[in-house]
């Protein structure tokens, strides 16, 4: 009886200790979906790009969205000498601005995708060095706030960091301005 009885407390130390160490085995992959190499949107349709310009901006639209980048533009030039005033800072260079007719097409482009924040893109103006990146939600009004938004924090970021890329290399290790103030900034000032 002896030996049963040890048998049973050899299975169950055996079995709790599988169990231990399966559980971190199974649970190395967690993150399996959220690589930072590979991720590509799936684009249902394909985008014929055309420009209207006028310095210092160049709008980038697709069909449809001719209308669209010409109010956008009209805001931009309206709005910069404003922007401008409030910074007390002229815009250095040129600015790219991509207008998606609808938010569903700006989804489908590979935008944003930095393996941090993929899942939820929506909502704020996109900007990569100075590439604004808008997209219209039926309200002309609050497409014209987000080019704004977009326009100001261009230029917050020239003041910040600077225009040339040596100095955005060398002063983005001076200044680590968290995410939130510059968003706190940017819509305090746009309105």
């Amino acid at each position: 009886m002896l030996p049963r009885q040890f048998d049973f407390q050899r299975g169950a130390l055996l079995a709790l200790l599988a169990w231990l160490i399966s559980g971190p085995a199974a649970g190395q992959f967690h993150n399996g979906l959220d690589m930072a190499f590979g991720q590509q949107r799936v684009q249902y349709r394909t985008f014929d790009w055309q420009t209207v310009e006028s310095d210092p901006f160049t709008l980038h639209f697709y069909n449809g969205g001719r209308s669209l980048s010409e109010h956008g533009l009209y805001s931009l030039l309206t709005d910069l000498p404003t922007v401008e005033s409030d910074l007390q800072l002229r815009l250095d260079g040129s600015i790219d601005v991509l207008v998606f007719n609808k938010h569903a097409d700006f989804r489908q482009s590979n935008i944003g995708i930095d393996g941090t924040d993929a899942g939820n893109i929506g909502g704020t103006t996109t900007i990569h060095g100075k590439k604004v990146f808008a997209w219209f939600d039926g309200d002309r009004a609050a497409f014209r706030l987000q080019l704004r938004q977009g326009l100001y924090r261009v230029l917050l970021r020239q003041y910040l960091y600077g225009s040339d890329w040596k100095d955005v290399v060398k002063n983005t290790h001076l200044y680590a301005l968290p995410g939130w103030m510059e968003d706190g900034m940017v819509h305090a000032l746009a309105g």
